[in-house]
């Protein structure tokens, strides 16, 4: 991890959380938002939304599954077809930065290549990736990935 960047990260994001909050930008951002927020929230219905199965609303074939770790983090795993021939996993570790808000910095993502025989070979994409993951209220989960901007205005239910 890198502490510097993320502390001037997060000051920059504050400034502009506050501008943002003074009407003078529109919409903070969801990392603006995660670093400005005043302590991490660990209250047990933060966990409870936060944890289980989301599904992907528009084309409902992403999925993120999470489960809380006795540390307080939360295990992480997103899987989002990409055609028949290939499958694009995410893994991280998220923490809560506050009561909807949780942030990641160890994404790995792999790509999973099937050939027509059934087999596939894993190819890892990037490692140590960055985003966010918001609360919009418990059935309605946000994903931002800085490292692609794969979630991009999509928004994930929450399976029963």
């Amino acid at each position: 991890m890198n502490f510097g960047k993320n502390a001037a990260s997060a000051v920059f994001s504050a400034a502009l959380f506050a501008f943002g909050a003074a009407g003078v930008l529109p919409d903070p951002s969801p990392i603006a938002m995660a670093y400005a927020a005043d302590a991490p929230c660990d209250s047990e219905l933060a966990a409870e939304e936060f944890s289980g199965r989301w599904k992907e609303t528009v084309a409902k074939r992403g999925m993120i599954d999470v489960s809380r770790v006795d540390d307080g983090t939360y295990d992480v795993a997103v899987s989002w077809p990409n055609g028949a021939a290939e499958k694009i996993f995410w893994r991280m570790t998220a923490k809560s930065v506050g009561p909807q808000t949780f942030v990641y910095e160890d994404c790995v993502c792999t790509v999973r290549k099937y050939s027509p025989d059934g087999s596939y070979r894993d190819e890892i994409r990037y490692e140590n990736g960055t985003g966010t993951f918001v609360l919009q209220d418990k059935n309605c989960l946000a994903w931002s990935d800085d490292m692609e901007d794969t979630a991009r205005d999509s928004v994930f239910a929450k399976r029963p």
